[in-house]
């Protein structure tokens, strides 16, 4: 049988619902972010002046706040909005179904950091690499160079942290907000949608994962964010828990944020080729293999609540769906 929702609706119809929410998140958001722009003096007369005078306007330290601001909004729009509302229309009103419940533990929570602090360690020599790699085909190698300065002026305005009121709120729009949002929408909405349709969990990982990385638009950072997708993805398939996606986002997102602000407090020049720990390509294989152990645990560890989360899934999936002819007579994949 093939697979459908709560609400009847088959897997493509469920992609078409999150391409056309996600196309209106990004006109929202387009409105959202011009809207703060017009609080900054100036920035209407700069629009006129190109795209590299509006940048060079835009990034200067006095408006870190607004930048700040205008990527909360944007992903507000682009992620959380969309998640929201295609749970709503493909599955009813339950944060149920977009992975939020209680049954998680600190175990899982410690482990799932130790495990996006071994992807970073991965992640650093992929991108070295990838460098090496790209430096072989000069057009391509000119337009990842330009999208890592543009990446690297928005960081360092983002870094003008003068205080730790300053640093709070960044850990709330930095940090905080972009985890959460980033985690309903790729793992607790795109992902578990392929991973239900498919019935291939390993490829809508890896799928969700390279989306991930694309949204993020680096090319010398691509595969280290395939990574991190990887990892995230696979811990959320291993806990069916968002609380545990999202607070380990949050934590990896909080440590850089801390990194900005101690280089801000000590006058520092940031230079983002030296915030992540420069390791040989060499330690791949070894930090490989601590991630395997990772998981193994972090499996042990969830046992138990997954099997809460199945039973929890199937009650609602039985009072949900009652009178729905689409339903499927399991509640999952046929």
């Amino acid at each position: 049988m093939q697979y459908r929702s709560l609400k009847g609706f088959t897997g493509w119809g469920q992609t078409g619902v999150l391409i056309a929410l996600l196309g209106a998140g990004l006109i929202l958001a387009s409105f959202a972010q011009m809207l703060v722009l017009s609080q900054i003096d100036g920035m209407n007369v700069s629009l006129t002046e190109g795209t590299e005078g509006f940048m060079d306007k835009l990034l200067q330290p006095q408006h870190a706040n607004y930048v700040r601001l205008m990527n909360a909004a944007g992903t507000f729009c682009m992620m959380f909005l969309p998640a929201v509302v295609f749970s709503l229309i493909v599955h009813g009103k339950s944060w149920f179904w977009m992975g939020f419940n209680r049954w998680f533990n600190v175990q899982q929570l410690i482990i799932g950091f130790a495990l996006i602090f071994f992807a970073n360690l991965i992640a650093t020599p992929m991108a070295d690499l990838t460098k090496s790699f790209v430096a072989g085909f000069p057009e391509l190698n000119q337009i990842a160079i330009s999208l890592e300065d543009d990446y690297e002026r928005q960081v360092k305005v983002l870094a003008n942290l003068t205080g730790w009121g300053e640093f709070i709120m960044a850990l709330i729009f930095m940090a905080l907000l972009p985890a959460l949002f980033e985690e309903m929408f790729f793992r607790g909405t795109m992902q578990t949608l392929f991973e239900r349709w498919w019935g291939k969990p390993i490829l809508a990982i890896v799928v969700t994962a390279l989306i991930f990385s694309l949204i993020h638009a680096s090319v010398f950072l691509f595969m280290s964010r395939v990574v991190l997708g990887i990892v995230l993805g696979l811990l959320y398939y291993k806990t069916r828990n968002l609380w545990v996606n999202t607070f380990v986002h949050f934590a990896n997102n909080a440590l850089a944020a801390a990194q900005l602000f101690w280089y801000n407090q000590t006058h520092t020049e940031v230079k983002l080729d030296e915030i992540d720990p420069r390791l040989p390509w060499w330690t791949i294989l070894p930090t490989l293999m601590l991630t395997i152990g990772g998981f193994y645990w972090i499996n042990r560890y969830s046992k138990n609540n997954r099997l809460r989360i199945a039973e929890k899934e199937k009650a609602l999936t039985e009072m949900e769906s009652t009178g729905n002819p689409f339903k499927n007579t399991t509640g999952g994949i046929e």
